[in-house]
């Protein structure tokens, strides 16, 4: 849930942090349950995460640009300094905010290395899927290829498009 513009600074930018870890740890179960859907190949429950995940990365999004404006109040920096780390605005902030928003730097760190190494898990998952249905396909045009030549890829060159296949079934 944004942060309503009426809110002190220090309680907007609180507020878009804990919507951070909020749609972060739903991405974190997206994950999850994208990485059981591969495992069971089910193709439709991978598209469901796919479409899940676009929604999330784009409130991500929205809840980034909402940070930065936030950020950019309570830590003003000069024209093309870096914008100020989570830390560096609330060691600026009095100490009952200081303290709330320290800890939720450190719940969403958490929660981003968590999700960045499912994400690794993933990435790794579908590359082993996706060169195992290559090698399908592979055996597949080999057994279908009339030529057995290989192309310059190291593939088996299938050649033209099979005119007409035939199986004998009188004998």
């Amino acid at each position: 849930m944004p942060a309503p513009a009426d809110q002190a600074p220090e309680a907007r930018f609180e507020a878009i942090l804990g919507s951070l870890i909020e749609t972060h740890e739903q991405m974190l179960a997206v994950a999850l349950d994208h990485r059981a859907a591969i495992s069971r190949a089910d193709a439709v429950a991978v598209q469901a995460c796919v479409g899940q995940q676009a929604v999330l990365s784009a409130r991500v999004a929205t809840l980034e640009t909402e940070r930065r404006a936030v950020t950019a109040a309570l830590a003003p920096g000069g024209p093309g300094s870096p914008s100020p780390t989570i830390a560096t605005v609330a060691q600026k902030l009095p100490e009952p905010a200081r303290g709330r928003i320290l800890a939720a730097a450190a719940r969403l760190r958490d929660v981003l290395i968590r999700l960045q190494r499912e994400n690794h898990i993933l990435r790794t998952a579908t590359q082993s899927l996706m060169a195992h249905m290559d090698g399908l396909i592979q055996q597949v045009a080999r057994a279908l290829s009339q030529t057995r030549l290989y192309s310059p890829q190291g593939r088996i060159h299938t050649g033209a498009s099979l005119q007409a296949c035939g199986i004998d079934l009188t004998h």
